[in-house]
């Protein structure tokens, strides 16, 4: 019993220690141009950038360093979607009659890739104001409020494995929950929250004077013990609005300035 107690006690801080995450390499892109809310194709070099609110698409191809011009409608830089076919899917925004009407377009391209890229999953989720609506195979399944209905939710993504729910509520920071909203993990304050695996995630500290940001860090977070590890420098770069590859080792970011970086990582459980 003695000698169990005391391997026990060697493996709580020796698992505490392996939860850890490390920042391998940061690159800035030679884009040639301010781009905006990068986020990849279906291959880890390939980038579609946007201008100001979300305004027309493009793909950056890191690996070879050229772009090629997608679209110039509004929006289109709002979650677009490339599949391994090399189809892309992309909103387009138009004011009719003072109001805005989103529609859903694509076109074909010549970024076939052969890596499996997951496009859709099983179960989905949307934000509706103070609620967070779940879907599985595009039909309604219920709407949850896992902090309350006393305020609005932004950001919720379902973790690669689908057991888990990521949100932020405003005002109260980002937490995750069961997929029915129970089991609330609180993680503290981080904007823009997204899944690196089951059990990381990444997202803004940003902070802001009232009119704009002035600092923006990536900061990882440990979902089971809240480990919390700064990617990103504020005093190098104010990052914002991070987006995983689909093979989950480097995100992109852009600046405020529209400079657009990738960074590579290592995660060690």
């Amino acid at each position: 019993m003695k000698n169990l107690v005391i391997l026990i006690l060697f493996l709580i801080p020796f698992a505490a220690h392996a939860q850890e995450i490390h920042n391998t390499k940061t690159t800035k892109l030679d884009i040639g141009h301010p781009a905006y809310f990068p986020s990849f194709g279906n291959d880890k070099d390939l980038i579609f950038i946007s201008g100001p609110n979300y305004k027309g698409l493009s793909v950056f191809d890191a690996k070879n360093h050229t772009e090629q011009s997608i679209t110039d409608v509004l929006g289109a830089g709002n979650q677009p979607v490339m599949e391994p076919s090399g189809k892309i899917a992309y909103h387009e925004i138009q004011l009719v009659n003072g109001r805005k009407h989103r529609s859903l377009k694509t076109v074909e391209s010549s970024y076939k890739s052969d890596s499996k890229v997951k496009i859709e999953n099983t179960n989905q989720v949307k934000v509706n104001g103070n609620q967070i609506e779940i879907y599985q195979n595009n039909q309604w399944v219920q709407s949850i409020s896992p902090v309350g209905i006393n305020t609005n939710y932004l950001w919720a993504s379902l973790s690669p494995n689908q057991n888990q729910l990521l949100f932020t509520a405003a005002g109260k920071g980002s937490f995750v929950s069961n997929i029915k909203g129970e089991m609330v993990v609180k993680l503290g304050y981080l904007n823009a929250p997204q899944w690196l695996n089951d059990q990381w995630i990444v997202g803004m500290n940003d902070k802001d004077n009232g009119e704009q940001i002035t600092s923006s860090t990536l900061d990882a977070i440990h979902v089971n013990t809240q480990k919390r590890i700064s990617l990103t420098s504020e005093k190098e770069v104010i990052a914002l609005y991070p987006k995983i590859s689909p093979t989950s080792d480097r995100l992109v970011f852009n600046t405020p300035e529209g400079d657009i970086y990738m960074l590579e990582f290592t995660i060690n459980e």
